[in-house]
């Protein structure tokens, strides 16, 4: 792989892993905020709470999923040299 080639890879994988903990972040964010509706929905409405429930035990995993594409992604990342 020439020089500009490798560069470029190098820059995609890097933008890739930014992005990742962007998503990793909101995830973050939107799990705090289902957990705040659950408080409101409690009193209010038993399915509605049990969706959000449901809601709030995806957001781990989800989480987790994408912190090991990132870890991945600068796994592989370190292997890209010029002799690549």
């Amino acid at each position: 792989m020439s020089a500009p080639d490798l560069a470029h890879v190098r820059a995609e994988a890097q933008q890739m892993i930014s992005e990742t903990e962007t998503i990793t972040a909101l995830l973050s964010q939107t799990e705090q905020a289902i957990a705040e509706t659950i408080g409101l929905l409690t009193d209010l409405s038993g399915p509605a709470a049990e969706a959000a429930h449901y809601a709030l035990g995806q957001c781990d995993p989800a989480r987790g999923g994408m912190l090991a594409v990132a870890e991945a992604l600068r796994q592989y990342s370190t292997t890209l040299n010029d002799q690549h």
